[in-house]
């Protein structure tokens, strides 16, 4: 009679045939390497984990811990950050059932294992993971002797060294030095022929170490590395081992690359063909990212060369790995991460054909290479205009928005703000003691977290990232087709690091034209100079006063060191209109106040008087003389600036509404002075309905602001807004009950949206990074879906903007040319009179005196050291530019 099998043993049956399944999935993948075979193991390991958990099985739980790391570790599909963490976590579980008392084996295997982890690391510091890794090698070492595992010992050791020839703390020369010793012991076990296979792996770091050695003589470790990567080369054969030798073959070419020995020509050819060696494994499809490394170093050989066609059919395989390793990531900081390391090629591709006066192909490069995320985002947004929100994105927008006025709640709580501008402050008195803003403190950066986890989260659902939409890049017949007519031209501005190039396209008759305008002393480093140490840092300053000093100045040294006048005259006659792609620092500069010509007078003004930028009690007033000039390139030319061309054909493609409704939003924190004059101009002008005018602080909310959006076509926003250069997506319109910002932004969709004029300050203001990605409230709401936006960049002064306002709209109900509008408002605020503002707008003068008594301090403007032109200054006329259509 059988006896019937107990509860027990059947829960051990069901796992160990679970565990069954995972190591015959795991096994299957040696062959077929597939994303499915991986996520197979790892359920079934999952699931045989929770009942040997459940019966108290140990041992057997540790093994499948160790089993699922190893799983994680090398897995295909999802987050390569995420998984490494998963894998971590499972390894330091094992750990706790591996104690090196009961099981030393298993407990140096997994101390081993473990290290790995943390060398390959992505979350937190690399520093720290390195050090995590060097320390668990050197526990594992504590068991794995050489003498009771040879084998175990020689792996260990060989890791140990490549974790040291990474290692960041510490001096390099001795840690290479200690990478050296530790492939050298390595290889007292690992022999040729006893381990062929491990013994040409460690000749190949060691030849690594060697060629990164900073003891000796460069000379001799050279020739040391090549050595061993052709003693690697006897064991690591094309047919038996062909990713390793394609490595090597890698490695060895950047050895001649580098070498001294020799004559430098044939190091050359010999660096060249080893290259090309490689490249036979290493595919696009096959190995992205050694293909990427490799053809850019080739790439770099070819341009030494001076051969310029096969540097770019080099570039050209790079950049298309780019393109397909930033289309397979679902994360969008390491899409990022890819193009600002290899940045470079497109700086090289670019410059190649530029030699060869290929200048349609150096435009196209350029486009491919700048604001990609800006482009993702747009080209997602205008995909899915339309479409309904799945539930699951709504869910995590519904969590983002929580997290945002959790957010502001805590930092608004007893820190009263102390207002004076458009600008918002951060400067704010509290009443909390020390241990009460610690434990805030405490509490703003976990939501912090929270709130950039869920962003990570909402971008990887987004339909273009999760389907691996590779979004096309513009072709150079549809850069051209963005020419209205026959008087417009693209300006598109590149540096390549060595100089900086403009290429200008333009329209003759029926055919499209390019030139080209150098600048070959305007280097990555001059730009620098001009852009950020004399430009972006001095304003960024708590008292910057000194920058709007400067301003007129700085804004001569840019036309000059841009060659602007030069520029006109040989390829601009006949233009009147400017589509401006600006690159990197080149994004602050307001183009209009470019000057021509010499200094002609200086204007003297107080400052910050009524700008829109909140003040400490103490601010003084001060009186300010700035350059000016009789001529400036507004003066010649309407102007457009975008972040690049594609960004522009997207603003382009989207229909233009049959009608027009507009809203206003005004003075949403009750403290402005002249934010009414432009609202009344406005509504003077056009129709607004009473429920699309919202006014003061109690109307003013960010769910009214969104609903608004929702339901106009030409929105016009003057309130405070303030700009965060460190974190972008923290920049925020601030409203009556919280703060609207880029992050909350860039996920909403209003493809109703023609026409926005953001009336604040910083609203155009951002720091390009190396992928020259300008994440601005402006550019945030081309991505949400609008055609134009007026947005400024820097904090603009209050009165001056709400003159400029009107007499923009005035100019755009006459012209509907948003660009035209601009420039005639620039004009005509940069020479208007006191007596003719007082004609224009009967109630300023009652609001300055208003505004004046209650500051008590300043100098006032009517009287007799008045500039007869109040606003001559590019300071008031020139913050904001137009960007779209």
């Amino acid at each position: 009679m059988l006896k019937p099998i107990s509860r027990e043993w059947w829960a051990y049956t069901v796992a160990l045939e679970g565990l069954f399944w995972g190591i015959a999935s795991w096994a299957s993948l040696s062959q077929h390497k597939g994303a499915n075979y991986q996520n197979k193991s790892i359920d079934c390991y999952k699931k045989s984990l929770k009942i040997f958990v459940r019966t108290k099985s140990l041992k057997i739980s540790g093994t499948i811990h160790c089993r699922l790391a190893l799983a994680y570790k090398n897995r295909i599909e999802g987050e390569r950050r995420e998984n490494l963490e998963l894998a971590i976590y499972h390894y330091q579980q094992a750990l706790t059932v591996r104690t090196k008392e009961a099981y030393p084996e298993d407990w140096a295997r997994t101390q081993n294992n473990l290290a790995s982890a943390y060398s390959d690391r992505i979350e937190g510091e690399r520093r720290e993971n390195l050090e995590l890794a060097i320390y668990h090698y050197q526990q594992a070492l504590t068991v794995y002797t050489k003498e009771a595992y040879p084998e175990d010992w020689a792996r260990t050791q060989n890791n140990l060294a490549s974790a040291y020839s990474n290692r960041i703390e510490g001096e390099r020369r001795e840690n290479l030095e200690l990478a050296i010793y530790h492939y050298q012991q390595a290889l007292t076990v690992y022999t040729k022929e006893a381990y062929p296979e491990d013994w040409a792996r460690t000749q190949n770091n060691l030849a690594l170490a060697y060629s990164d050695r900073i003891e000796g003589e460069r000379r001799e470790n050279l020739e040391l590395a090549i050595y061993h990567y052709q003693q690697a080369l006897t064991v690591s054969t094309e047919e038996a081992y062909p990713e390793d030798w394609a490595r090597t073959q890698n490695n060895l070419a950047s050895a001649y690359s580098d070498r001294i020995e020799g004559e430098r020509r044939e190091n050359l050819e010999l660096a060249i063909y080893h290259y090309q060696q490689a490249l036979t494994v290493m595919t696009k499809n096959g190995f992205p990212l050694d293909c990427l490394s490799t053809s850019s170093l080739l790439g770099d050989l070819y341009l030494q060369q001076e051969s310029w066609p096969a540097a770019i059919e080099t570039y050209q395989t790079a950049i298309e790995c780019i393109e397909l390793l930033t289309s397979w990531s679902t994360d969008e900081d390491y899409k990022q991460q890819i193009i600002a390391e290899n940045i470079r090629v497109y700086d090289n591709i670019i410059q190649a054909y530029v030699v060869l006066r290929n200048y349609d192909e150096a435009i196209t490069y350029a486009e491919r290479g700048r604001s990609r995320r800006l482009v993702d985002l747009i080209a997602s947004n205008d995909l899915y205009a339309n479409a309904e929100i799945p539930p699951e994105i709504q869910d995590y927008l519904t969590r983002y928005e929580a997290l945002e006025r959790q957010l502001y709640n805590l930092r608004q709580a007893d820190s009263p703000e102390i207002s004076d501008g458009r600008l918002s402050s951060s400067h704010r008195k509290t009443n909390l003691s020390s241990e009460e803003q610690e434990a805030r403190l405490e509490q703003i950066q976990v939501l912090e977290t929270e709130k950039q986890t869920l962003w990570r989260d909402i971008r990887r659902a987004d339909p273009v990232i999760a389907q691996q939409i590779q979004v096309e890049a513009i072709s150079f017949g549809e850069i051209a087709a963005l020419l209205p007519n026959l008087e417009s031209a693209i300006l598109s501005i590149y540096n390549t690091g060595a100089e900086t190039h403009i290429f200008v396209i333009r329209q003759r008759a029926q055919e499209t034209e390019i030139s080209l305008h150098s600048c070959p002393d305007l280097t990555y480093g001059k730009l620098e100079e001009l852009l950020t140490e004399q430009w972006l840092l001095p304003y960024q300053e708590e008292n910057n006063q000194q920058w709007q000093v400067d301003l007129g100045q700085n804004l001569q040294n840019i036309a000059q060191a841009l060659k602007l006048e030069q520029l006109i005259q040989d390829h601009l006659t006949g233009i009147q209109e400017l589509i401006i792609i600006p690159h990197q620092g080149l994004h602050h500069i307001p183009f209009a106040a470019l000057p021509l010509g010499d200094a002609q007078t200086t204007a003297t003004s107080s400052s910050p008087d009524n700008s829109r930028i909140k003040l400490k009690d103490k601010t003084k007033i001060k009186t300010i003389q700035s350059i000016i000039h009789e001529t400036y390139l507004g003066d010649h030319f309407q102007i457009r600036v975008l972040p690049s061309c594609q960004i522009l054909k997207y603003c382009h493609d989207r229909s233009k509404p049959e009608k027009i409704t507009y809203g206003i939003v005004e003075n949403a924190s009750d403290d402005l002075k002249f934010t009414h004059i432009e609202a009344q101009r406005l509504r003077e002008l056009e129709t607004v309905l009473p429920e699309n005018y919202l006014r003061g602080k109690a109307e003013v909310t960010v769910k009214n602001y969104q609903d608004l959006l929702a339901r106009v076509e030409n929105i016009h926003s003057a309130h405070h807004a303030e700009s965060n250069l460190s974190n972008p997506r923290e920049s925020a319109l601030k409203l009556g009950d919280g703060n609207f910002s880029l992050g909350s932004l860039m996920l909403k969709r209003y493809p109703n949206l023609n026409h926005v004029f953001l009336s604040c300050c910083e609203t155009n203001l951002g720091k390009p990074e190396l992928t020259d990605d300008l994440l601005t409230l402006g550019t945030g709401f081309l991505c949400a879906g609008a055609r134009t936006v007026i947005s400024s960049l820097w904090a603009v002064d209050d009165r001056a903007t709400a003159i400029f306002s009107s007499y923009y709209y005035e100019a755009l109900k006459q012209t509907q040319k948003p660009s035209l509008a601009l420039q005639q408002a620039q004009q005509r605020l940069r020479k208007v009179t006191w007596e003719q503002l007082y004609k224009d707008f009967p109630d300023l003068k009652t609001a300055i005196r208003k505004e004046e008594l209650a500051r008590r301090q300043g100098v006032n403007f009517q009287g007799k050291d008045a500039s007869q032109y109040p606003f001559a200054d590019p300071y008031y006329w020139s913050g904001f530019i137009c960007q779209g259509v």
